[in-house]
């Protein structure tokens, strides 16, 4: 018999005499190879410093794991042989709270999906871009009348996760704790980047696929915010993170982990996975996924509309560098500053916007963005150019205009990669280019939802010939052809 206890956070084997291969087994499933490893290896070899270059989570000397692993470790356990005890030590808060939502909004399988997290008490839900993440983890909060925290990482979901909630909840007053604001109430929208601030973690400069980084937060925190805070995280009941693959950052791993009261933990994503394959990571920290909903299934049932994916090759000629060129200047060489490839995509945004599709462009860094405004207002196109440095209320004068009518094409940066609901979009040009099978499927989800008389949408990126980045489309490709509804064509 193996004793395992289990709290709010983390479980941990009791028994001190299991064997060696035992605990050996477990830390090997609960590993995974952290990416670029092979390089620290060699840095730490230098030093004289050991390291496989394998990031364990499970702790063979204190026994201790996080809560999400439960479910494999128990699995491993039995496949040894064993019987399983739990010990159970968690904390269960009571709750008075009665929450008075908008239940009658739900589609059957959103019904399903909040169902099965009642029953399963964590875990991951996958919900393609589109198939109302946000409905299900508010509806989900007002079936479990329990106090909760729903996370993001950007300031721009912030506003709009709470604009949500207040929809589901008219008569509840929506906390929020970011951009400076700390109103904590039953159910409150928060930012990582605050919490970690109040929860004195420091926010590092975790860097999501090619140009998505934490927008750090501006606020003074001063002794009595922060025992304000200790005094409210302890009351927590339910923790729900957005985007939950961005767990795997050291910020957003230790604030999910400073909710020690929270006995019901759900992460949401169109694709939750991590490219550098610390998807294990994201399990640690929530569970196993629980729900699968496809975008496939969402367009079977007419709640999607379905893309054509066009890959346009392009034309520029490679010119060979007497020097050897690392990723960052082939990438300001090749896709920024290249004039051929940038007028081929400002000469497919005009195609498609002067066909009258709403249109959206899309770059990973601002320079490249600049560039296109440019010339697209050249050529009498006007585009409006959005990034995480163009101001709140820029940005959501922009998206805005987008979504009631009064302006038809846009270029924005990576912020728009998660969250950006205009259902008017018909069209997107991926201007920037990457392999992220992440972005691959988010991105395309913003032209996807469904509008009166909107009846296909089209995605436009390329197929490049530059060092390194001639493969980025081929990944993403793969991850297109997971979707049998998806139409791709090679031009």
């Amino acid at each position: 018999m193996v004793t395992i206890e289990v709290n709010n956070l983390y479980g941990k084997i009791m028994n001190k005499d299991l064997p060696a291969q035992v605990l050996s087994d477990i830390q090997t499933q609960c590993s995974f190879q952290m990416e670029g490893s092979e390089f620290k290896a060699y840095a730490y070899r230098k030093k004289n410093i050991k390291w496989d270059g394998y990031k364990k989570l499970f702790n063979k000397q204190t026994r201790r794991f996080d809560i999400g692993l439960l479910s494999r470790v128990v699995e491993i356990l039995k496949r040894h042989g064993y019987d399983i005890d739990i010990v159970d030590k968690r904390i269960h808060l009571n709750s008075d709270i009665k929450y008075e939502y908008q239940e009658d909004m739900l589609r059957d399988y959103q019904r399903q999906a909040i169902i099965t997290s009642i029953m399963s008490g964590n875990g991951i839900l996958k919900v393609a871009t589109g198939g109302g993440k946000t409905v299900i983890a508010g509806c989900t909060i007002g079936a479990l009348n329990k106090k909760s925290i729903f996370i993001v990482h950007t300031k721009d979901l912030l506003y709009q996760t709470k604009d949500s909630f207040s929809r589901i909840f008219p008569n509840e007053h929506i906390g929020q704790v970011g951009d400076g604001i700390i109103d904590y109430q039953n159910i409150t929208i928060a930012t990582v980047q605050t919490l970690a601030i109040l929860g004195s973690i420091d926010i590092d400069k975790y860097k999501y696929d090619e140009d998505n980084r934490y927008d750090e937060e501006k606020i003074q925190v001063d002794k009595i915010k922060k025992d304000e805070f200790y005094a409210y995280h302890t009351t927590v009941q339910c923790i729900m993170m957005d985007e939950v693959q961005i767990v795997c950052s050291q910020t957003a791993q230790l604030v999910r982990f400073l909710f020690e009261s929270a006995d019901y933990a759900f992460g949401y994503s169109a694709s939750p996975w991590r490219d550098d394959g610390s998807d294990l990571q994201i399990e640690g920290a929530f569970g196993r996924r629980i729900v699968d909903i496809s975008a496939s299934e969402l367009i079977q049932a007419g709640y999607l509309v379905r893309p054509t994916i066009e890959i346009h090759k392009t034309y520029y000629q490679v010119i060979p560098s007497p020097k050897k060129e690392d990723y960052v200047q082939i990438y300001r060489k090749y896709i920024v500053e290249n004039q051929s490839r940038n007028l081929q995509i400002c000469q497919d945004a005009m195609a498609q916007w002067g066909s009258g599709l709403n249109t959206l462009v899309l770059v990973t860094q601002i320079k490249h963005g600049q560039t296109l405004e440019e010339i697209l207002n050249q050529f009498g196109c006007p585009a409006v150019f959005i990034s995480g440095k163009s101001g709140m209320k820029k940005r959501k004068q922009a998206v805005e205009d987008m979504r009631n009518g009064t302006r038809s094409i846009m270029i924005a940066s990576t912020i728009a990669d998660v969250g950006l609901d205009i259902p008017r979009l018909q069209c997107i040009v991926e201007a920037g280019a990457g392999k992220s099978s992440v972005t691959a499927l988010q991105r395309l989800g913003r032209i996807m939802r469904p509008f009166d008389g909107k009846d296909s949408c089209l995605f436009i990126t390329y197929r490049d010939s530059a060092p390194f980045i001639c493969s980025h489309v081929n990944r993403k490709i793969d991850i297109w052809r997971t979707e049998n509804e998806f139409i791709i064509k090679e031009i």
